[in-house]
């Protein structure tokens, strides 16, 4: 927070705070607002705004007893070394990362990590980090390039090169995750959503190179929902076109480009099992995302299971059908945690 003479544009003083502030009322120097973070769903507040500080005090909160409901973590925010250097500082690149520690860890010889694959590093509560955290989990969720929150600059620079150095990013992430917890590869795993689930993908066949830069870390397993796995296809059977044309390039100019950038065709370098989550009534993401990679990995024999939502849209969104996402989920992870990855099989 920083208080300015908008006049002048002289910066009187700035201040730091773990919490995102969204404005309901200013009255003067007073406002009140809605604060949130990775671990708190919300609070009211009143902030006071003073000649050489901001004043908290929270109005609204939720109780205590609900809250050991809600969270089962402490966080500890990183910054972790890539690949490249950073030409605003002349040094190593440095990935913003949030670290979701378990408040009940699962015994050392069994502990898991898993690393979002893309749209992490956010400052707000995720149910879905909170439930693999209940479960013992530790959860890394940085925010590789091509993120939003650090600037329009970084925010573009995956701009046709979808695929590309954002993975190579994660990797480093992931490598550095499991030094700093001592879990090793098989037990550190990849996941996330659309977007997500495509990088999810991308990071469990990656063949080593891209752009001239070389990389390599063997995700033990991965899961990833609404993605897409062939990106021709995907430009082909989306309801936003241009963001594929923006991500991937043009379609015709960087055909060899985009078919080496697609998991489906490097599905043979699968490094562990996958579980693949698609809803059929994506219009954004076409279930062939995944049905794609699910037909592929079948026919080379791979370990991986297919599990499909009726009626549901680009995410897993109600009741009954998250419940039976988490179901397969946690099934997924129990058998990778005790060894059973030969059962993972697709069943119709």
């Amino acid at each position: 927070m920083l208080l300015l003479d908008p006049a002048s544009g002289k910066e009187y003083y700035r201040q730091a705070s773990p919490y995102n502030y969204t404005i309901g009322s200013v009255q003067g120097n007073v406002i009140k607002a809605l604060a949130d973070n990775n671990v708190t769903i919300f609070k009211t507040v009143v902030l006071t705004v003073g000649n050489k500080s901001v004043k908290e005090k929270t109005l609204i909160d939720i109780p205590e007893n609900i809250k050991k409901q809600l969270v089962y973590s402490t966080v500890q925010r990183l910054s972790i070394p890539t690949f490249d250097i950073d030409e605003a500082t002349g040094k190593t690149r440095m990935i913003h990362a949030y670290l979701y520690q378990p408040t009940t860890p699962l015994p050392k010889d069994k502990q898991m990590v898993m690393v979002e694959s893309f749209y992490g590093g956010e400052n707000q509560y995720s149910t879905e980090i909170q439930m693999y955290n209940k479960a013992g989990i530790y959860v890394l969720s940085p925010a590789p390039r091509g993120s939003d929150g650090f600037g329009y600059k970084f925010a573009a620079m995956n701009d046709g090169d979808l695929g590309g150095n954002e993975i190579i990013d994660i990797i480093k992430c992931a490598q550095y995750i499991s030094d700093k917890l001592g879990i090793p590869s098989q037990r550190v795993g990849c996941f996330g959503m659309s977007h997500g689930g495509y990088a999810t993908m991308r990071l469990m066949t990656f063949p080593g190179e891209v752009n001239g830069h070389q990389a390599r870390f063997p995700f033990g397993f991965g899961i990833e929902t609404a993605g897409f796995c062939d990106i021709l296809y995907q430009q082909d059977h989306t309801n936003i076109p241009d963001w594929t044309i923006l991500e991937a390039g043009d379609p015709v100019a960087n055909h060899d480009k985009i078919i080496e950038r697609s998991p489906l065709f490097f599905a043979d370098h699968l490094s562990g099992p996958l579980l693949l989550c698609h809803g059929n009534a994506d219009h954004r993401v076409d279930i062939e995302g995944s049905k794609l990679m699910d037909r592929m990995l079948t026919h080379l024999g791979l370990p991986h299971r297919y599990v499909e939502f009726p009626a549901m849209g680009h995410g897993i969104k109600g009741k009954e059908p998250q419940k039976k996402f988490y179901r397969e989920v946690f099934r997924f992870l129990d058998e990778i945690l005790n060894g059973k990855s030969k059962e993972i099989k697709t069943v119709y």
